[in-house]
């Protein structure tokens, strides 16, 4: 996964002037919590950069959750588990 690609998207689309990250790791999964202040709106059915982004998490037997209401900041949560299947 690529925090890089998720906090560029955060301040140049979303219009963010701040960005949270947190990670937590246990035994099974690392989590990623990326939170924004921009404009919200993000649709990975029109934006081929989520879509990438899905798709990669996903190949790892990650799962990624997005949550961007219009007017309301972005946050995306990925979990990747340590032990791929």
């Amino acid at each position: 996964m690529h925090l890089k690609q998720v906090d560029k998207a955060a301040a140049k689309h979303g219009k963010a002037s701040r960005i949270d990250v947190s990670v937590r790791a246990d035994d099974l999964a690392v989590d990623v919590s990326v939170v924004d202040d921009g404009v919200g709106g993000a649709d990975p059915r029109r934006d081929s950069g989520l879509i990438g982004l899905e798709d990669r998490v996903e190949a790892f037997g990650g799962t990624i959750r997005l949550v961007s209401p219009r007017g309301g900041g972005t946050s995306v949560h990925v979990t990747m588990p340590l032990d791929n299947p």
